[in-house]
């Protein structure tokens, strides 16, 4: 959980710096964002809470109708 802490800071360190300096990033900077962007969905598991969710609106609009 340490290293996704400092990947995370890392991570918005440069989104800040391109937000800021509105130049283009490295190749490599890309690729550590996409890293880390993907590791935080499927560390939060957010395809499942989204899942859920899906499920619990269907469930609740059936059940209203």
């Amino acid at each position: 959980m340490k290293y996704f802490v400092l990947a995370w800071i890392h991570t918005t360190n440069f989104i800040h710096r391109l937000i800021k300096e509105e130049k283009g990033a490295s190749a490599i900077e890309y690729v550590l964002i996409a890293a880390v962007v993907v590791a935080a969905v499927t560390a939060l598991g957010l395809p499942g809470i989204i899942a859920g969710a899906g499920t619990k609106l269907s469930t609740a609009v059936s059940s209203a109708g």
